[in-house]
């Protein structure tokens, strides 16, 4: 008979995927993510499978959780564009702070070897069409006409993407600010 599983596979993925967030994929050893987890090797890979299956679903995890939060101001169905600067001026600052200094999870396996993997290519596209619509979806609802939201729709995806490379390359402050300053402009 089995034994039932001791441990939250929640808990277990969100403290995987911080490892996987801050060291990458290559770098990080499934010792690492026993070890940052609190779960035995093989509870892990009962659970989740090897290193890579657990590397996507930190992706899909990372993508329910931290970055629905983040994007969760444009869920506003008032929504101004005055309220969408304000949500880039804050992340400007959150990518300044060092809360932001492991930048965006997705963004750093974008620019990765891993992007290779074709599951992990899929949560990164999924990723980013996600975040595209969710732009496009809270401009129309601010007055933007359809055409022009579903443009800057892709373009904030772009600009989010690299602002948090620049947060996780550790750009001076001003140089994020102006970034974020030439985006809220073409609002």
């Amino acid at each position: 008979m089995a034994r039932p599983r001791t441990f939250d596979p929640d808990q277990a993925i969100d403290a995987v995927m911080r490892v996987f967030w801050q060291k990458g994929f290559a770098e990080t050893s499934y010792g690492d993510l026993v070890e940052a987890s609190g779960v035995s090797r093989k509870g892990l890979y009962t659970t989740f499978g090897n290193k890579e299956a657990l590397f996507i679903a930190s992706l899909r995890h990372y993508r329910q959780t931290v970055f629905r939060s983040i994007l969760s101001a444009l869920n506003k169905e008032a929504i101004t564009l005055e309220d969408i600067s304000t949500m880039l001026k804050e992340l400007g600052q959150l990518a300044v702070s060092e809360a932001g200094s492991s930048g965006c999870f997705m963004a750093n396996t974008a620019s990765d070897d891993t992007l290779q993997i074709s599951e992990v290519k899929y949560q990164i596209d999924a990723h980013l069409q996600s975040m595209s619509h969710s732009f496009s979806e809270a401009l129309q609802r601010a007055g933007v006409k359809a055409k022009r939201a579903k443009v800057l729709g892709h373009y904030l995806t772009g600009v989010m993407q690299g602002l948090f490379l620049l947060a996780h390359a550790r750009a001076r402050e001003d140089i994020i600010e102006d970034y974020i300053a030439v985006a809220i402009s073409t609002l």
